[in-house]
């Protein structure tokens, strides 16, 4: 899957800040994809367990300035939510991401 890359491909330090470089612009679903196309891969070929990324990144939170959303560079299956007013999951600090409800949603399919 295309699209995938390692967080410090995705960052860099700006006057002392760390920030998303190349004007980045958040597409959860293709982490969504990548999660279900590597457990599609696994059952395939029989694999026992896999431990699928991260839930979530406490130090990469979400916010809605590109420039600063730092959880696009994290692999946490949930975002923290911050002070960006975004509606939390059950009063928790983060809120779910789509590769959160794919992963429900792929286990629940499963045979």
């Amino acid at each position: 899957c295309n699209g995938i890359k390692f967080f410090t491909e995705l960052m860099e330090q700006k006057d002392g800040k760390t920030v998303v470089k190349n004007n980045y612009i958040r597409d959860e679903e293709v982490q969504a994809k990548y999660i279900a196309e590597l457990l599609d891969i696994f059952r395939e070929e029989n694999l026992a367990g896999a431990f699928v990324f991260t839930f979530v990144n406490p130090s990469y939170a979400h916010n809605k300035d590109p420039l600063h959303d730092l959880d696009m560079a994290g692999y946490g299956i949930v975002k923290i939510i911050g002070d960006t007013g975004e509606e939390s999951y059950k009063g928790l600090p983060w809120t779910p991401k789509k590769a959160f409800y794919r992963l429900g949603e792929y286990y629940r399919n499963m045979n």
